[in-house]
């Protein structure tokens, strides 16, 4: 089964370097060998200073400043790169009305794992992502439905 979990903690990813810290993170070489990257209302080689341009842009480069949340599969589950990736291209369109995203495949485990990268802060108006829990709902609702067109189903 798959499993959809938020990293934020309290007080994570407050720091200046927020957004380049996790964005490296996500998109090191050597967990995505395979380049399989991708991400919405950004260029994936610069997400990280886009993503800052629009906080400052709207004054609100504070805070809690990315959403960093994974997507993984269990060894089992039988899904090729390619659906892992029109996963990630759904997850990615759920949020792209709003938010900037990035996504990244990691490959360098036995499950398979996409680490999604958002911006809190809204590309259109300067809105903050809440992550209250109709926000979390709504998207696993969406990934429910995602992951049945692929014959999987989400763990919690």
């Amino acid at each position: 089964m798959a499993r959809y979990k938020v990293i934020n903690q309290a007080g994570k990813f407050q720091d200046p370097n927020a957004y380049t810290d996790v964005i490296q993170y996500c998109t090191n070489p050597d967990k995505t060998p395979s380049g399989l990257i991708g991400g919405r209302n950004l260029d994936t080689d610069y997400a990280a200073e886009q993503m800052e341009t629009v906080a400052d842009v709207f004054g609100k480069n504070s805070k809690t400043r990315v959403e960093h949340t994974v997507l993984s599969f269990s060894p089992n589950e039988e899904i090729s790169l390619e659906g892992i990736v029109e996963i990630a291209d759904s997850l990615a369109d759920y949020y792209a009305e709003d938010y900037q995203v990035l996504y990244a495949v990691h490959e360098n485990t036995d499950n398979p794992h996409v680490h999604m990268v958002m911006n809190r802060v809204s590309h259109r108006d300067g809105h903050r992502y809440r992550g209250n829990k109709q926000e979390y709902y709504g998207v696993q609702a969406h990934l429910k439905k995602e992951l049945r067109k692929h014959g999987l189903h989400l763990d919690y």
